[in-house]
């Protein structure tokens, strides 16, 4: 729900970045981290996701819309 989101390699702010997200890009969710993850005074979990054109990675939740 961004125009840029990176797509990190583990569920932190300090990861490496896969690659770039954009708005409406969808994901298949595969995981949650244990914990929400607190940044700049928000509490989101991280989501494992699956992307076609990239290995999996780690999306913040605040930029994640889930649809069941």
């Amino acid at each position: 729900n961004d125009t840029r989101v990176r797509l990190r390699t583990k569920p932190n702010l300090t990861s490496d970045t896969w690659a770039f997200l954009s708005r409406g890009d969808k994901v298949l969710i595969k995981d949650k981290s244990a914990e929400p993850f607190i940044i700049d005074g928000e509490s989101w979990y991280w989501y494992k996701v699956d992307h076609p054109n990239y290995p999996d990675g780690w999306v913040y939740g605040k930029y994640v819309d889930i649809v069941e």
